[in-house]
């Protein structure tokens, strides 16, 4: 009979205590802590990994853009600054950049005359077009008779850290368009 009633009071002394509430509850909260803080890092690196190729689509047709005329070695030169512009050779590495001149002439479509790339083949094709085919630009972007604009498209692996699993690799795309500043930008060849 000792036995039993040993046993209940330690089973009343179990039931009031509290010594080890506090390390199961964080041993509960702890991997959701963990995958809250490593999603809130590669949601923030995924955002800015967008925002960098914003800017360096944005950053290569303005350069472009400001010329009238423009050789094939200062073009290498633009596109190539276009790189250094983001800081990270990973980023110039792993990047494919795409300056496309569009040019609409008398009432014709407007039309693509000439196309530069920069990086990896296969990581995405110009969805403006091809040289010396009609290009496809958004109903926002309209030219009249006569005018053109520079399109720099970028294209640029995104392979998250952690949740690979769940977010996967993914390309991520930016197009910029600008129009040049004195109307038409002849490519020359040197």
């Amino acid at each position: 009979m000792k036995k039993g009633v040993a046993a209940y009071r330690l089973m009343g002394q179990l039931r009031r205590s509290e010594a080890g509430a506090a390390l199961v509850e964080a041993a509960f909260i702890m991997p959701i802590i963990v995958g809250m803080v490593f999603g809130g890092l590669e949601i923030g690196r995924y955002v800015f990994d967008i925002q960098r190729a914003g800017r360096v689509a944005m950053s290569t047709a303005d350069l472009i853009s400001r010329n009238d005329e423009i050789s094939t070695t200062q073009l290498s030169s633009l596109l190539d600054a276009a790189n250094e512009i983001v800081g990270s050779e990973s980023f110039s590495t792993k990047a494919r950049v795409i300056v496309s001149y569009v040019r609409r002439t008398g009432s014709s479509a407007p039309t693509i005359e000439w196309q530069e790339t920069r990086g990896p083949d296969g990581l995405g094709e110009p969805l403006v077009g091809s040289v010396g085919a009609t290009a496809t630009l958004p109903e926002t972007v309209t030219l009249d008779e006569d005018e053109a604009v520079v399109v720099s498209e970028i294209y640029h692996p995104y392979s998250p850290l952690v949740f690979d699993s769940l977010l996967g690799d993914r390309t991520i795309y930016r197009v910029a368009y600008f129009r040049p500043r004195y109307g038409r930008l002849v490519l020359t060849t040197e």
